[in-house]
């Protein structure tokens, strides 16, 4: 325990702890070289000043070499957090370079400006800016070095140099500085203002002014060695004194290390620590130090290593504190006993129990921010103790955090050289950490570590296979330019086999830096491979491959992008390319000639003519003609559009269409020698049917026949078209003569509608009159706006339906409906009427039709069967009989002479009507009274025997018959019934197999 807290030294209200990173750096630093370390871990550079210039090493913080490269006139350099290095020039230029050496940007200050002091600071959303105070006492500043826009706080007193100046980013970027006793506060846009500072010292002077990490705190030093702390708000948290430091302290070392303890160099070999509590340590080395701020603490580079200077984090203090009794150091405690095979494991797990979840955690913590790769394993091993303990077991804390322990240990390799603490790894992310790898060129490292973190593919894989790509395209770049020309097919297959199993990846944007770097062959290589087809044609079109961007823009189905491609053409190229361009692809074609309606349409139907389209051809001389206004003096442009419209319908066998056109241009000829007529202004010079009505109109006979014979009018147009212009122009007495004149039309209602459009009641009535169809005179009424009158015609017709048609049609007529309805509803109830009396009339007249068949069909019938009865004994039948002819033995059959044959007809009878059974057999009965009156019963008793046996083998054949017929019905149902069952399951076997 007590070899784990020994480099713990305690400066109220914190503890300190010694952090060996990397040792055997062998860093070439001295009192004349300028040296600058990368935050968060990041490599170092170290600038050895030459004759003419100044040789610029960069290394990682273990030592290994990265970069050289020169610079001239270096007055200062600096890290950014973002991973760029920035020199700043003695003349005012500011140059930023990656950690291998690449010039990324630079800028100048301002011109003729001579630097003597810079500061650098670091805003809220991650840019790096810089201030610069020129020798003529102007401060100057940027907020980006990236993005540089300059910026100067206008000038308080020219003569005076400030003693001490910062900037901070706490709430907006304010540049403070001190002039004698005075503070002042100046902003981008504002003038500085003073600050009314109680606590300032009147004597003396500030020396310098040092931001901790995130500028919450300003430390003060003042020339009589007494450090101010105060907040962002410039109020007094406490006051320090460094007098017990000696004079051999490097006042412009300030620093803080955390946010309680501030750090300076004393003398060359020493580090000089102070609490805000007064508390001091000092730290001894071998050779001449270095220090940087960093986010946990300072980091201390010496020539031969690396020491980082911490706050003790809570979580290790609360595991490895002397004495702690948070339950995460019993539960370590617990655990090395067990390790040991000792007693007392049950008591200290048993004194836990209830907090065993934060103890857990406290040890996985704790572990995290342990260096030393045997304390990390003792915290995770108490760790895992504890959440074998805990009756609900969430492994995903505990999963994460040994990720990130593993991967911090790997970074922490000296031949990786980036000793990142866990604090500093939380507050940069995972995302930055594969950036950082990628800047330093360790690409196998960062796609490790992307899928290892799952860090999202946009920010981790994807992003380091496009930098890695770019990287080959700078080697090929560079290759081809000492001569060496590059297998630019062998590179793509390259690129390509790396991003075959990632299709995010665009290949676009590395063509897109492979044309930037003249490597046009390796770039069309590239967008060959291209799924995303807008970048492909925007690339293409960097490229100057105009004609394959135009065919893949048409081959996408996309408007959007081939209005994209063709706006890139009209603006960077010749109309004539684009014309030879657009014929080879259709739909380009037909898109571009709708640009060239609006801009250019004599270009477009030079287009037009080119293509020989003469459809197109023919719409546009058509509209051209439309749109030429009419001109009472020449009229030539208009009809020369329809001869030449005509010539080209013609080329397209669009004869009747041709004609038409033609025909159109002879109207306009005809039409301009019209035009002082009198109200000819207002005819529509396109229409034969208008220019011919007012011919008629105001009787320009001639005219008119010749329109007619012109253009081929057919009788009924024109004998219409008349009948309109006479009514229009009031030529009634016209009108009538032409109604009695030889009539044309076989229908009256032209006349009548003309009369009632154009107001004439009384002739119109006078036509109505003569009509003789019921409907036309009630639509001629309507025509006349008499719906009631119409109404009560259409009722004494009995026009029911055209009746209801009118109660429809005027129903939102609040006047006239209740009318039409009372009508309405008289004739519905006039026509049920007549309706049922018809009905009852009809059916008495059918029972008597009924009847009347029934009496034909009995006389027909018995006329047949009595023949066959009045045969004698001898079977001889008496044709002879004057009775039968027309009927007449029936009306016989109550003659006592008769008996034998009304009898026998009585009783056949019924085997054709039960009806007539039933007539016969009350005949039998009424003649029973006769036989006993005439007394002759023997002979008929005798014949109506034989009569009785022939119609009983009558019956019985009929009944045999019926059988018969009804078996072979029955057995030819069920043959049908059985081959439709038979077929039904063949084809459903069938339709299985």
């Amino acid at each position: 325990m007590k070899s784990e807290i020994s480099d713990w030294k305690y400066l109220s209200p914190v503890k300190i702890r010694s952090n060996i990173l990397f040792k055997n750096t062998c860093y070439d630093i001295s009192d004349k070289c300028l040296f600058a370390s990368s935050p968060y871990g990041g490599p170092v550079a170290v600038a050895v000043p030459d004759t003419s210039f100044w040789s610029v090493m960069i290394k990682t913080s273990s030592g290994k070499k990265l970069s050289t490269f020169k610079a001239h006139n270096v007055h200062s350099m600096y890290w950014t957090r973002c991973h760029r290095l920035v020199i700043v020039n003695i003349r005012g230029r500011v140059l930023v370079y990656t950690p291998l050496g690449k010039l990324k940007y630079q800028f100048m200050i301002d011109e003729e400006i001579t630097v003597t002091e810079t500061r650098i600071y670091h805003g809220g959303v991650g840019n790096a800016g810089l201030a610069v105070l020129s020798e003529n006492n102007r401060i100057y500043a940027v907020n980006s070095v990236m993005e540089a826009i300059p910026w100067r706080i206008p000038d308080v007193a020219k003569a005076s140099h400030p003693s001490a100046w910062n900037v901070l980013t706490s709430v907006q970027v304010t540049i403070l500085f001190v002039i004698g006793n005075a503070f002042y506060a100046g902003m981008q846009g504002l003038a500085p203002h003073l600050l009314d500072l109680s606590w300032k010292f009147d004597h003396g002077e500030y020396i310098n002014i040092v931001p901790n990490w995130d500028s919450s705190r300003m430390t003060l030093l003042h020339s009589s060695f007494v450090v101010q702390i105060i907040d962002s708000d410039f109020s007094l948290l406490s006051t320090l004194s460094l007098l017990t430091a000696g004079d051999s302290i490097v006042t412009s070392s300030l620093t803080w290390c955390g946010s309680e303890v501030l750090a300076l160099k004393r003398a060359r070999k020493s580090l000089y620590l102070i609490s805000l509590c007064s508390e001091t340590h000092v730290y001894d080395f071998e050779n001449y130090v270095e220090i940087d701020m960093e986010l946990d603490g300072i980091k201390v580079f010496t020539a031969n290593e690396v020491v980082l200077l911490s706050q003790v984090p809570d979580a290790v203090g609360d595991v490895l504190g002397v004495a702690s009794p948070e339950p995460g150091a019993i539960l370590y405690e617990a655990s090395e006993k067990l390790i040991e095979g000792t007693y007392g494991v049950y008591e200290y797990i048993n004194m836990i129990e209830d907090q065993m979840e934060k103890a857990v955690q406290q040890c996985l913590l704790a572990a995290a921010h342990q260096f030393d790769t045997i304390s990390q394993k003792k915290m995770l091993r108490a760790a895992s103790l504890g959440k074998s303990l805990l009756r609900r077991q969430d492994a995903s804390q505990f999963v994460d955090i040994c990720r990130v322990i593993r991967v911090l240990n790997f970074l922490r390799k000296p031949y990786i050289g980036m000793a990142l603490s866990f604090a500093q790894s939380e507050e940069l992310k995972m995302s930055a950490v594969v950036d950082r790898l990628t800047d330093l060129g360790q690409w196998p490292l960062a796609l490790t570590i992307s899928k290892y973190m799952k860090v999202p593919s946009k920010n981790g894989i994807y992003r380091v296979l496009a930098h890695w790509a770019l990287k080959k395209v700078e080697m090929a770049k560079a290759a081809k330019e000492v001569g060496k020309m590059p297998d630019f097919k062998a590179l793509s297959e390259t690129i390509v086999s790396k991003f075959t199993n990632y299709p995010e990846v665009s290949f676009a944007d590395v063509a897109m830096k492979a044309a930037g770097a003249n490597l046009n062959e390796l770039a069309e290589l590239l967008l060959d491979r291209e799924t995303c087809l807008n970048r492909q044609v925007e690339m293409l079109m960097k490229l100057n491959k105009i004609d394959r961007a135009l065919a893949k823009a048409a081959k996408s189905q996309q408007p959007d992008l081939l209005h994209y491609v063709l706006t890139y053409l009209k603006r960077t190229q010749k109309k004539e390319v684009i014309d030879h361009l657009v014929l080879k692809l259709p739909q380009v074609l037909c898109l571009y000639q709708d640009y060239l309606k609006e801009e250019a349409p004599r270009h477009l139907l030079a287009l037009y003519m080119q293509k020989d389209d003469f459809a197109r051809q023919s719409l546009y001389y058509l509209k051209e003609s439309e749109s030429t206004p009419w001109n009472p003096f020449d009229n030539k442009d208009k009809v020369e559009g329809l001869l030449k419209a005509e010539m080209s319908l013609n080329k397209l066998r669009e004869h009747t269409t041709a004609q038409l056109a033609a025909e159109t241009a002879e109207l306009f000829s005809i039409c301009e020698t019209l035009d002082r007529k009198p109200d000819f202004n207002d005819v529509d010079r396109t229409s034969v049917r208008c220019v011919y009505m007012w011919a008629v109109g105001h009787r320009e006979d001639n005219l008119a026949e010749l329109l007619r014979k012109k253009f081929k009018l057919t009788e009924k147009a024109w004998y219409m078209w008349k009948i309109e212009s006479y009514a229009r122009n009031k030529l009634w007495h016209h009108l009538e003569s032409l109604f009695r004149s030889k009539k044309v039309l076989a229908s009256h209602m032209p006349f009548i509608e003309a009369c009632a459009t154009y107001g004439n009641e009384s002739l119109c009535r006078s036509f109505i009159g003569k009509l003789t169809n019921p409907i036309d005179v009630v639509e001629s009424l309507l025509l006349l706006e008499k719906p009631i009158e119409a109404a009560n015609y259409a009722a004494e017709k009995k026009l029911f339906i055209v009746l209801e048609k009118i109660h429809a049609r005027y129903r939102g007529n609040k006047e006239v409906v209740p009318v039409i309805a009372q009508i309405l509803d008289s004739t519905r109830k006039m026509m049920e009427e007549t309706s049922l009396n018809m009905l009852l009339k009809s059916e008495s007249t059918t029972i008597s039709r009924i009847r009347e068949r029934r009496r034909k069909r009995i006389l027909r019938n018995s006329d047949q069967r009595i023949r066959s009865i009045l045969g004698g004994l001898d079977g001889a039948e008496l044709r002879n009989a004057p009775a039968l002819e027309g009927g007449e033995c029936f009306r016989n059959l109550v003659s006592p002479s008769e008996t034998s044959i009304r009898i026998g007809y009585a009783i056949g009878s019924f085997l054709f009507d039960d009806r007539e059974y039933y007539l016969a057999l009350d005949h039998s009965l009424h003649l029973s009274s006769v036989y006993a009156a005439v007394g002759y019963f023997l002979h008929p008793r005798l014949h109506l025997g034989l009569n009785l046996l022939s119609y009983a083998g009558a019956v019985v054949q009929n009944i045999w018959c019926f059988i018969k017929e009804s078996l072979m019905v029955a057995l030819s149902f069920i043959l049908f019934n059985a081959l439709f069952c038979a077929f039904a399951l063949i084809v459903d076997k069938c339709c299985l197999l």
